[in-house]
Order: C-alpha cells, then sequence, then structure tokens
C-alpha cells in the first residue's frame, strides 16, 4: 500500500509542476492575438479573457482527474477480476460437491474393502547398530610399499 500512495504522491507532484510550468509560461508569453471563443447555451467565454491562473486551475483539475482515473480503474477491475474468480470457485466445488455426495456410498464401500484387504506387513523394527570392524589387508588392498617389500 506504501507503493501505491508513493506512485500516486509522485503522480500528483508531477501534475502539480506541469501546471506551474503552464502558468509560467503563460505569464512569460503573455496574451495572444487570437484566443478562442467557447460558446455554451448563448452564452460566450473568451479563453483569453481568463486569466493564468485559471488555466493552471484547469490543468491541474484535469490532471487530477486524471491520477485518480489511472488508480480507481485498474483497483476496480482487479476487484471485479477477484470478485468472478471466487464466483468461479464456488461454482466449481458446488458441481464437485453435487457430484460426491451421491457417489459417497460407493466410495465408502471403496474405502471399506481397500481396509479389509491391504497388505499390513510384518511391524518393521528399528535396525541394530553395527560395531565397525578394521578392514583386514591382503594383498590387493595393501598400499604399495608393503607390495614391494
Amino acid at each position: 500500500m506504501k507503493t501505491v500512495w508513493r506512485v500516486w504522491g509522485a503522480m500528483l507532484a508531477l501534475a502539480i509542476v506541469a501546471a506551474l510550468a503552464w502558468l509560467l509560461a503563460a505569464h512569460l508569453w503573455g496574451p495572444f492575438d487570437q484566443w478562442p471563443v467557447v460558446q455554451i447555451d448563448d452564452e460566450s467565454v473568451t479563453i483569453g479573457g481568463l486569466h493564468a491562473i485559471h488555466g493552471a486551475l484547469a490543468i491541474t483539475g484535469v490532471l487530477v482527474a486524471l491520477l485518480v482515473v489511472i488508480t480507481v480503474v485498474p483497483l476496480v477491475v482487479a476487484l471485479s477480476l477477484a470478485i468472478a474468480a471466487c464466483g468461479i470457485a464456488v461454482g466449481i466445488a458446488a458441481a464437485v460437491f453435487g457430484v460426491l455426495i451421491p457417489l459417497s456410498p460407493f466410495l465408502l464401500i471403496g474405502w471399506l474393502i481397500w481396509r479389509a484387504t491391504r497388505n499390513r506387513g510384518a511391524p518393521t523394527t528399528p535396525a541394530t547398530p553395527t560395531t565397525p570392524t578394521t578392514p583386514t589387508r591382503d594383498a590387493n588392498t595393501a598400499p604399495a610399499a608393503t607390495i614391494a617389500q
């Protein structure tokens, strides 16, 4: 979770830096000669009539909205896939138990027959420790010095 907050914080800091860069550029270059006009329901707003801070705030708002989308959408997709996987697992478990319940008498009888007919064998006893013996030296195992004598 710490990584998510670090990444989100870094992206937010980058968005703020981008908005400040836009504000600085708008302040340095000043107004343009022809600004576009936005008309909504018989009201016109000239983009050039806005102050630089309005543009910076608008860009910051859009960038923050994009950050939220970038972080929320993957989480929602991962959560929905996890819930779907749990639903599939429950469905498979229900199908397996649906088959095993009618077969349970046969499985019980088979297990009892196996228990009755298996080879139990003699009980194993622990091995007795042996004492090491000294090897005897014959002509094949004697060192080369003794063979030469």
